[in-house]
């Protein structure tokens, strides 16, 4: 994370890191991409709620609930009980869950807790349920 960061640092006069959605527009208007970060899986946590915020902090605004194996947010195929606490802090603190390669059961989970959070941002066919994934807008 931290070559991420200093890398968009060294594009100053290209891009920029949001903190809001008014830098955003604000990148936009000068002709600069906005470079949010993201995870792919959750091991980051490393089943705590506490490095979440951290890396919010430093400009993560995207995590990816699992990928290609499982772990401690959906250990079966469903959300654990840690699962549903991410889900909520990410709610919380404004990181979009991305439901790309979780499985049907879990994804309709996450969608009924939190609709407004939730969003596929992959398509295709894969190890998860791509088909029926949400795409952000």
């Amino acid at each position: 994370m931290e070559q991420a960061l200093e890398q968009i640092e060294a594009g100053g006069e290209s891009c920029l890191r949001p903190r809001s959605a008014a830098d955003i527009l604000k990148a936009k208007q000068e002709g600069k991409a906005a470079i949010l970060l993201g995870a792919e899986g959750t091991r980051l946590l490393e089943g705590s709620l506490e490095p979440l915020g951290l890396f919010h902090r430093l400009g993560l605004h995207e995590l990816q609930l699992t990928w290609a194996f499982a772990n401690e947010v959906l250990p079966d195929g469903h959300l654990s009980d840690f699962g549903r606490e991410v889900v909520d802090e990410c709610e919380r603190l404004g990181i979009v869950v991305d439901l790309t390669h979780i499985p049907r059961a879990a994804f309709a989970e996450v969608v009924t807790m939190r609709p407004e959070t939730a969003h596929c941002l992959a398509r295709g066919r894969g190890r998860g349920d791509h088909r029926s994934g949400r795409r952000a807008p």
